[in-house]
């Protein structure tokens, strides 16, 4: 409530004022508060959710300013509010929900750079890139997948939802996945590549690149790397 019905101050930005200044007694005589009573969108990520939650026992009607709309929340009762990315016109402002017969209140919102993705493939190598197919003794792609960082001070391990590898033809279509896995640890991993597609047939001489994927748990974008070879 504090917040939501701070007053704003004049020519002074969200990111430096917040939602302004504190006004005591409309805090104490408001009927809405929202949760959070801020809210941040990070660039790329479209949608972030907040809720108003009527604390008076009748029914008030809501008046949103972005999105533009108007709601009922009954006595006791909450709404969820989506704000969109797109339907921001500039970096940072606020969303004003109004009251009929009682004070406003204020969401104030901003939206980050977005920071760049995690490499989930640290590093990914074949033992040669020139060689003859063989079930025996295949050519060997070593990776480490996963990441375990730091933050601040506490390690934070960073799994895969899936890991593929596929296999395509040089400057060419894809042949096929020739592993998968999912639910995967970070660690170091390693796959033989024997010359054959992934339906078991020997594959013809020429230029192939092996593609690996890792896929992380929260559905962001997914980290490869390609890998080129010739079979004899």
């Amino acid at each position: 409530m504090l917040v939501g019905t701070a007053r704003a101050l004049a020519n002074e930005p969200v990111t430096a004022q917040g939602a302004g200044r504190v006004d005591i007694r409309a805090a104490v005589a408001g009927e809405l508060a929202a949760s959070p009573a801020a809210v941040a969108l990070v660039r790329g990520h479209a949608r972030v959710t907040f809720t108003l939650r009527n604390l008076s026992a009748r029914t008030i009607r809501v008046d949103l300013s972005l999105p533009s709309r108007t709601v009922r929340v009954r006595g006791g009762g909450s709404v969820v509010v989506h704000l969109d990315e797109r339907a921001t016109v500039a970096g940072a402002g606020a969303v004003v929900a109004r009251v009929a017969g009682a004070a406003a209140i204020r969401v104030p919102w901003a939206i980050a750079p977005g920071e760049s993705p995690i490499d989930l493939i640290r590093s990914a190598a074949l033992s040669a890139h020139t060689f003859e197919p063989s079930d025996t003794a295949p050519a060997l792609l070593s990776l480490d997948a996963g990441r375990v960082l730091e933050v601040s001070g506490r390690p934070e391990i960073l799994p895969l939802r899936r890991l593929d590898i596929e296999l395509w033809r040089a400057g060419g279509p894809r042949v096929g996945v020739l592993a998968r896995m999912r639910d995967v640890l970070p660690g170091r991993y390693t796959f033989g590549l024997t010359g054959r597609a992934p339906d078991g047939r020997r594959l013809p001489p020429g230029r192939y690149v092996v593609r690996v994927v890792a896929y992380p748990v929260d559905g962001g974008p997914p980290s490869s790397k390609r890998l080129g070879f010739t079979l004899r």
